[in-house]
């Protein structure tokens, strides 16, 4: 998957009636939503992003991998898909010849070092960001003045959109993911797989 610049979406306009501290508390809300849908999709992700084996081996890989997803925290998340999706693809083994037919598949970015090296940075503020966010005890604090109001909506409307470009990345992989399990799903129903005697995985 090659690498390609995208601009952030646009900050969504805060209600006209809400007063500074209101605004505050709604944007808050907002990009914790916007956190929330990353987090949906980067379960939806990766347990597909590095697959190898029989049909068997691996659907019960996806399964297994969905299972751990489901419980994982963004740290985790985010921590999985630098390692998975945003470094140099790994030298594999050729798998031992045997009676099944062998799948291997892996998702990656293709883009040169110091690029991969500025988006993991860019997953790693995310989830401190978010932290901050959610466990941070100063929140009331930073709301206590008309001017800090101010300066804590600045905050949230450029954490928002960072957040917005990486969930922008995030759903054009997906899709992409996607285009490719229609494609083997349609050489499946065209016969061809069966020649060989290979059914597709229940996920494609």
């Amino acid at each position: 998957m090659t690498y390609k610049t995208r601009e952030a979406s646009q900050v969504h306009p805060t209600p006209p009636e809400l007063g500074q501290r209101d605004a505050a508390l709604w944007r808050v809300g907002r990009n914790l939503e916007r956190l929330q849908s990353i987090e949906k999709l980067l379960k939806s992700l990766l347990p597909t992003t590095r697959l190898s084996g029989t049909r068997r081996q691996i659907e019960t890989q996806i399964l297994d991998s969905k299972r751990a997803a489901k419980k994982a925290t963004l740290g985790t998340l985010t921590d999985q898909y630098a390692r998975h999706v945003l470094s140099p693809p790994s030298e594999t083994e050729d798998p031992e010849v045997g009676s099944e037919i062998l799948f291997s598949f892996s998702m990656s970015v293709d883009a040169p070092p110091e690029v991969l090296k500025q988006m993991r940075a860019d997953w790693r503020r995310l989830t401190k960001e978010r932290n901050q966010l959610v466990h941070s005890v100063t929140l009331a604090d930073r709301m206590s003045s008309f001017e800090g109001c101010v300066a804590f909506c600045q905050q949230l409307d450029e954490e928002y959109q960072r957040a917005s470009l990486l969930l922008e990345e995030l759903d054009h992989q997906v899709k992409t993911r996607q285009l490719a399990a229609t494609a083997f799903k349609e050489l499946h129903e065209s016969g061809q797989l069966q020649k060989l005697g290979v059914e597709p995985p229940s996920d494609a």
